[in-house]
């Protein structure tokens, strides 16, 4: 089971790659953190008997980006803690990477990303939560991404979902036919600004 997820994660290898290359991470190092990612991976299911799957045989692949994100911000916080030596700066040349064209998958996966992470509703995280304060706009989009959470990140069956919250089954599935069209603005907004740039 353990080498059937790790292989259909490796599917997207390069993808993780450039989601790793997004945080200023070199080339080389990517590989690197991709790889401990890998590890990491395969250490959770073991220990934790982890599913990381949802909807049966799909990939949670929000699980991968945090991962990925943890791994670089850890590199980051030891790489603070190292002293450098001054050397001749002339014989060193600093080399420019060129922009390269970043796959579909990433951009669509950039963009749930985006869309969930929402700063508003992070800062809504914080602290004690009371639901009674929220604006109804506030409120709505709390709701969407506590659905989202539960759905597409925990891997809640909907049906069971309804059941256990007391939701509507039909207006479960109305909700997210909402996220995925708002999903769909963040991708396409994000294509707008990149062909005007």
């Amino acid at each position: 089971m353990k080498n059937c997820v790790l292989s259909k994660i490796h599917e997207n290898h390069n993808i993780w790659l450039d989601i790793v290359q997004s945080f200023n991470v070199n080339k080389e190092t990517a590989k690197d953190v991709v790889s401990e990612m890998y590890i990491n991976v395969q250490t959770h299911i073991q220990k934790k008997g982890a599913d990381i799957y949802y909807n049966g045989d799909e990939i949670n692949y929000y699980f991968i980006y945090i991962c990925l994100r943890n791994l670089v911000y850890d590199l980051k916080r030891k790489e603070k803690k190292v002293k450098y030596i001054d050397i001749d700066s002339k014989k060193l040349q600093t080399e420019t990477e060129e922009y390269i064209e970043t796959p579909d998958g990433y951009e669509k996966l950039k963009s749930i990303i985006d869309w969930y992470e929402n700063p508003e509703y992070l800062e809504m995280l914080k602290g004690d939560t009371y639901l009674e304060d929220f604006t109804s706009d506030k409120m709505h989009l709390y709701y969407l991404r506590r659905i989202f959470k539960e759905v597409f990140i925990d891997g809640k069956k909907l049906a069971k979902f309804s059941r256990e919250t007391k939701i509507g089954y039909w207006s479960l599935r109305n909700t997210l036919k909402t996220i995925k069209n708002q999903i769909k603005n963040e991708y396409k907004n994000r294509h707008d600004t990149r062909d005007n740039i």
